[in-house]
Formats: structure tokens, C-alpha cells, sequence
């Protein structure tokens, strides 16, 4: 699983030591699995909302005697939420099911985990014929993020589900069935079989056409063979186009990367792979060491020419885009969620997480604009102004999710989730939108014991406002001890409608709203 579910988590596992009500219900077995369960929504729903939220997340931590010692490598679980408005009337359900990836099924079958690659040890730990079996097999549980490849109406042909390897799997949008696993193409990537492989969980559309741009990151395990980073362009579940290559002395962790209309931006952060501690101890987690000191690079690929050019600037750490544009001086504008640094990616395991000591070192995000000037050379990095009264903490949130017709233009709101939000409390959360235009409109729901999943923005069909649509997201009332769809007004951030689920939802990654899927 992506490594950047680790923030989350250790900000959750905060809040564990002091005792708060419903925190295990987030990362708690839910064996639960429903088809269309109706749904009963407080208020009418707005009469344009048509389509479904199809999101990606853990499901299962434990099968037999054995248990993940990371929430990163519980078993995926994709729950999907339909709003159907038609001529017999509206019409709401719920759906929940596990990803039934070779993985599971094969340990389910067992009664025990299988060696699979995984982030950490589980417990109890595998046999070392078993550890070397996980890392001839490679990963399989992709639990992070769904795509729409190419299906169209009731041809579930491309979907997929992803996470940051590069394998994927196949999936039903309409019953959330697994079809098969995909093996991407990697074309032009001569030394696939001797490097580690890592893929994209954020894959974005390529403006102008059907297809999506992704990256591929070949670390080399090799002596005096560089690692290697292919742009390539998806046109199918598994078809692949190259772009552009690029070689790195040492591969860099990366959960997403930018995009304009133009331009594809990776943005190599320091958290680098050291590959001999993979060989040493058979955890990939093992590998991830961050150099404060070094910068951290910007390449920009001309997605027409190929085309790639290199800029230095700070170091920091990130996981997550807002959104990219190109402004009016031709300036490739980039808006990051960033970190102070990447040390914490290290710690995975839960014991470690929830021991004051290792928790300590959590420093709440803060988003930034980085404007590269590509005739100068230089990146211009400023924040974000917060002139709204009572809101101070509206420029730290992660998650973010903007109004995707925005995509690759100028924009003024994006909405995303704040963790520590009294200073202190790590699950003291609330959901934002910031103004990144003046920062003087940021708004903000608030309710003590809420935790959230992630946020998305679905835009009213004809809407012409940025702003105009609603924020779906799913929360954990820790005081009911329930899950609930609440559908907020995008505009003043009130709540529209609130509907409870018939079983409590875990922790969600990532996910989107495809409105075709009804």
C-alpha cells in the first residue's frame, strides 16, 4: 500500500495512547460485505447528484493467527455510494466488498497470510523461505486509489484499482467485483527484471484527450546501473505509451506528481531507497531513508516533445497536488501539500506508533505554490495567506480535492481534511476549503469526535461557479459509534444531507466520483 497513509495513521495513533472513544473502530476488522443496501438520507438530496463514489481502503488486519503490523498492508476494501435520481425517483445505496486479489483469496483459503511483499513484518513473523517467497511474488494488495482507464457504460473494461506498485487490478464498477490482475506495459524499460518496481497511485488525465499520464520508477538493485523513471501515457488498463526517461543515481519515493496542460512535472522528493537494507532484511519499509540536506528536483517533461529539463529547489517532503497550471507569463505553477521532512516514513510499525517517543515528531502539513519560470530556470516557493478570522489552521490540511473542471486552470478553492486541529489533540479533525485566491473566504465544519475519510468535490452539471456543487465525504461519529455519507454544500460548507451506513466503515484511502456508474 501507498506509503503516505503512514501520516494518517500516526496522527490517529495520537490520539490512542489518551484513551479516545472510537479510535479503533478506523482501523478495525470489518468483515461486513453488502449490494445496493438502501440508504434513507435525512433532507432531499440536491435533484442533479447522479453517479457513484467508488473509494479505495482497508478492510481486514488479521486472517487466522497472523496479523499486519502496519495498517499499510491490511487487506483493500473498495465501498461505493450511488445517488440515483430517475423517473420512478431518487435512489441511494451503499456497497461494500473486498478486493479479491490473489493475495486474499489464496490466505483466506489458508486461514493464514500468504507471503506476499508487504511493507513490515507481520506477526507472527514468516519463515525465511517464506520472506524470500514474498518478494519473488511482489505485491498484489492494491488498496489506494480507482481509475476509469476506458470503461464505458456497462463495459467495466478499465477500471482498475492502484496503489505505488505498479500492478493493478481489474474491478466492476457497478458491483464492485474483482476482475483480474493487470500487468501494465512497460515499454522501453530494458532492465524491468532487474529492479525494483514501483508505480503511481495518482495517475491524472491528460488534457485534451481520453488517456491519463503515469509514472513508473525502476530502482535499480544493481551496482553501476542507474535507476530509471518512465512518463508514460495509459490508453488502456494495461497499454502504455512512453513519453520520456529520466535516470536518478538513486529512486526517490513518490505518491503523485503534477500536471498541466503541457507539462508533466515529477517532483522527486529525498526520501531515496537504499536497496541493500531490501536484501538484508527483506522489508521493503527498511529501504526508505530521507537526506535532509539534498534538494529536492523538479523535472519538467513536454508532454508533445519528450522534452525533459531539471530545477533545485528546498528541501521538504510531500505526498500529495493540489492541482498545476500554466499562467498568463507561461510559469508552471505547482500547489503542494508539504511536510517538514520524511523521517517519520521510516516508522511502520504500530508498536513503534504508539510510543510517545516515535509519535513526537509530527509537524502538521502546510501547502505551498512553487512557480517555475522555465526560460530563467528558477522556482518561486510562497504560501497562502489566512486572513480569515478564527480559521487559523486552513493552509494545514492533506487530503485535498478540488472541482476537477478546474483541473489545469487557475483556481481559487480546494478542499481537504485538518488533523491537530486544537494544537494538540491529533483526531481533533475538521474539514476545510481554502481560498487560495485571498484567503479570505476559508471555511470550516467542525464537530468534536468526527473523524473523516477524504473529501470529493462532485460539480453541479452546467454549474459555471468554481465553487458550485457539493463535498461528499464519509465520517465516524465517535459518539454514536456509526458511519455516515454526509453531503455538504460546496459553497458554505453547511450540511445538506446526512445518511446513516448499515455497517461502520474503516479507513479509506483514496477515490472518486464517476458519474456513469448508476
Amino acid at each position: 500500500m501507498a506509503l503516505w497513509t503512514c501520516f494518517l495513521i500516526i496522527c490517529l495513533l495520537q490520539a490512542l495512547a489518551l484513551g479516545d472513544v472510537g479510535f479503533d473502530m478506523f482501523f478495525k476488522t470489518n468483515l461486513a460485505e453488502m449490494s445496493d443496501s438502501p440508504l434513507v438520507y435525512d433532507r432531499p438530496l440536491p435533484s442533479w447528484l447522479r453517479g457513484s463514489l467508488i473509494r479505495n481502503g482497508v478492510g481486514r488486519f488479521e486472517i487466522g493467527n497472523r496479523h499486519v503490523t502496519t495498517t499499510l498492508d491490511a487487506y483493500a476494501k473498495l465501498s461505493k455510494w450511488t445517488f440515483n435520481n430517475n423517473s420512478v425517483g431518487p435512489t441511494t445505496t451503499f456497497s461494500t466488498k473486498f478486493v479479491q486479489s490473489d493475495s486474499y483469496t489464496q490466505s483466506v483459503a489458508a486461514g493464514d497470510i500468504k507471503p506476499y511483499m508487504m511493507l513490515a513484518p507481520v506477526e507472527p513473523p514468516f519463515e525465511p523461505w517464506q520472506t524470500l517467497q514474498s518478494m519473488r511474488l511482489g505485491a498484489d494488495n492494491m488498496n489506494v486509489n480507482v481509475f476509469n482507464y476506458g470503461g464505458k457504460g456497462n463495459n467495466s473494461e478499465g477500471f482498475v484499482i492502484t496503489s505505488d506498485y505498479w500492478n493493478v487490478y481489474g474491478i466492476d464498477p457497478h458491483t464492485l467485483g474483482t476482475r483480474k490482475p493487470i500487468k501494465p506495459k512497460t515499454p522501453n524499460a530494458p532492465f524491468y527484471d532487474k529492479m525494483i518496481v514501483l508505480g503511481c497511485s495518482h495517475s491524472l488525465p491528460e488534457h485534451g484527450t481520453k488517456n491519463y499520464i503515469t509514472f513508473l520508477t525502476l530502482a535499480s538493485a544493481v551496482p553501476g546501473l542507474k535507476s530509471r523513471y518512465y512518463i508514460y501515457r495509459a490508453t488502456s488498463d494495461e497499454d502504455r505509451e512512453q513519453i520520456a526517461e529520466i535516470e536518478a543515481d538513486k529512486a526517490s519515493y513518490m505518491h503523485s506528481f503534477a500536471l498541466t496542460k503541457n507539462y508533466m512535472i515529477l517532483v522527486t522528493t529525498t526520501l531515496f531507497f537504499d536497496l541493500e537494507k531490501v536484501y538484508t532484511t527483506f522489508n521493503p519499509s527498511d529501504a526508505l531513508q530521507y537526506d535532509p540536506n539534498a534538494p529536492v528536483v523538479f523535472h519538467t517533461v513536454n508532454l508533445k516533445t519528450g522534452f525533459v529539463e531539471s530545477y533545485q529547489t528546498e528541501n521538504f517532503f510531500f505526498l500529495h497536488h493540489m492541482n498545476s497550471f500554466e499562467n498568463e507569463l507561461g510559469e508552471l505553477v505547482i500547489d503542494l501539500v508539504t511536510y517538514q521532512n520524511g523521517y517519520a516514513m521510516n516508522i511502520m510499525n504500530l508498536k513503534k506508533l504508539v510510543n510517545a517517543t516515535t509519535r513526537s515528531w509530527f509537524q502538521p502539513p502546510l501547502i505551498k505554490r512553487f512557480t517555475l519560470n522555465i526560460p530563467k530556470k528558477t522556482i518561486d516557493v510562497s504560501t497562502f495567506d489566512n486572513l480569515t478570522p478564527n480559521l487559523p489552521y486552513t493552509s494545514k490540511f492533506d487530503f485535498p480535492t478540488i472541482n476537477e473542471n478546474f483541473r489545469f486552470e487557475k483556481y481559487c478553492y480546494v478542499y481537504g481534511v485538518v488533523y491537530a486541529v486544537n494544537g494538540s489533540d491529533f483526531l481533533d479533525m475538521a474539514l476545510v476549503k481554502k481560498d487560495v485566491c485571498t484567503g479570505k473566504t476559508d471555511k470550516a465544519w467542525y464537530k468534536k469526535g468526527s473523524y473523516f475519510n477524504e473529501a470529493f468535490f462532485v460539480p453541479r452539471p452546467g454549474g459555471v461557479e468554481e465553487d458550485d456543487g457539493v463535498v461528499l465525504v464519509d465520517i465516524l461519529d465517535t459518539v454514536t459509534k456509526t458511519s455516515a455519507m454526509v453531503v455538504f454544500d460546496a459553497k458554505t460548507m453547511t450540511i445538506i444531507s446526512t445518511a446513516q451506513l448499515p455497517t461502520n466503515n474503516p479507513f479509506g484511502t483514496h477515490g472518486r466520483f464517476f458519474p456513469e456508474i448508476v
